[in-house]
């Protein structure tokens, strides 16, 4: 049963029948690899969304694209947090960048958190 907590959040208290209740503090999940990244629609949205912060930093005058998803995890924290390591592509270059997003669908929010680990 979900019942507020001091200090604000949530605890979920298990009630048995022959014994006292249990609290358990309701904590964020830990980070999950995504299974099928190609086909997970909200690691999709916030890949464009981190690729187009990304050009727009650099000043590219060509939109880079996604050549390969490296890895991606997704964790449930007060949004969905994706960390994600992905090989894009400018014409012939190549490189490996890692980007960090948080997005919260229904307060309709994505941040990037992390953008500054790009290697060749």
């Amino acid at each position: 049963v979900p019942t507020p907590m001091h200090g604000g959040g949530w605890e979920t208290v298990s009630r048995a029948r022959d014994g006292p209740a249990k609290a358990f503090p309701r904590l964020a999940s830990a980070p999950q690899p995504i299974d099928n990244p190609e086909k997970d629609k909200g690691l999709q949205q916030v890949l464009q969304f981190a690729i187009k912060e990304h050009d727009k930093a650099g000043n590219n005058r060509h939109s880079s694209q996604v050549v390969q998803i490296i890895s991606a995890k997704k964790q449930v924290t007060v949004g969905v947090k994706y960390t994600t390591e992905v090989e894009i592509s400018q014409t012939t270059e190549h490189t490996i960048c890692k980007f960090i997003v948080l997005s919260v669908p229904w307060q309709n929010q994505i941040n990037l958190l992390e953008n500054n680990k790009c290697r060749q």
